[in-house]
C-alpha cells in the first residue's frame, strides 16, 4: 500500500478515524494483529486514492462518510471520505511480526506430492519422426 505521506495531508480523514475507531478499527488492522486503545494520528499514513481502484470495499456500518476498503494478500485495510480525495490506513511499520512472516510463509510452500505426476525422464523427450 503506497503511503503518499505524513498523516497530516489527510488531518480531515484521520481525525473522523480516530473518532469511529471502534467501527473501523477491523477493515485498517490485520488478522491477528491488535492496537491498544484509540491510536494517534502519527500512527496513519495518507494512501493515495488510486489504490481504491483494484481494492475491494468493505461496508461500513452507520459510517455514510467513510468507505474502507481491503487489498487482498496484504491484511493492512485503508479508509477513504465519501469522494475519495482523502485515504488513510495505519502504517504499517506497527506491524512488524505481521509482515516479516509474510515472505517466511511463501518460501515455505512446497508443493503436494502426487502419484500422478513424476518428472520427465530422458526416455520422455520429444522424437523427431
Amino acid at each position: 500500500m503506497p503511503a503518499s505521506a505524513e498523516a497530516s495531508s489527510c488531518f480531515t480523514l484521520v481525525s473522523e478515524l480516530q473518532r469511529s475507531w471502534m467501527e473501523v478499527r477491523r477493515y485498517l488492522v490485520p488478522g491477528g494483529e491488535s492496537v491498544s486503545g484509540r491510536p494517534d494520528s502519527e500512527q496513519f499514513v495518507c494512501v493515495s486514492n488510486y489504490v481504491a481502484r483494484n481494492a475491494i470495499e468493505r461496508k461500513v456500518g452507520t459510517l455514510s462518510e467513510i468507505r474502507c476498503f481491503r487489498q487482498s494478500g496484504q491484511g493492512l485495510g485503508f479508509c477513504c471520505d465519501r469522494s475519495l480525495n482523502e485515504c488513510a490506513g495505519m502504517n504499517p511499520s506497527l506491524f512488524p511480526e505481521h509482515f516479516a512472516r509474510t515472505p517466511k510463509q511463501k518460501d515455505n510452500y512446497e508443493p503436494p506430492k502426487s502419484d500422478w505426476v513424476r518428472p520427465p525422464g530422458q526416455g520422455d523427450q520429444w522424437k523427431s519422426n
